[in-house]
């Protein structure tokens, strides 16, 4: 499967806020603020997610139902 440029950078920025938000997890000592930071990194998955699914049925249109995973 080829992606985009823009789908590329698209996945590259939601692993890059993942990462981060993991970062501010593992270092939050208050135990509310690290509920509230597990949270925000569940809603970044999901973004994460949705984006792959879109990305992948968007892919799928154009080969007619085939994606090619390899390469």
């Amino acid at each position: 499967m080829s992606l985009s440029s823009y789908d590329y950078e698209k996945l590259i920025d939601n692993l890059k806020l993942i990462s981060k938000s993991i970062k501010i997890i593992r270092d939050e000592n208050n135990p509310e603020n690290r509920r509230f930071a597990c949270g925000l990194t569940e809603d970044l998955v999901d973004h994460l997610f949705r984006d792959i699914k879109e990305i992948a049925g968007n892919q799928s249109e154009k080969h007619n139902g085939h994606i090619n995973w390899e390469k």
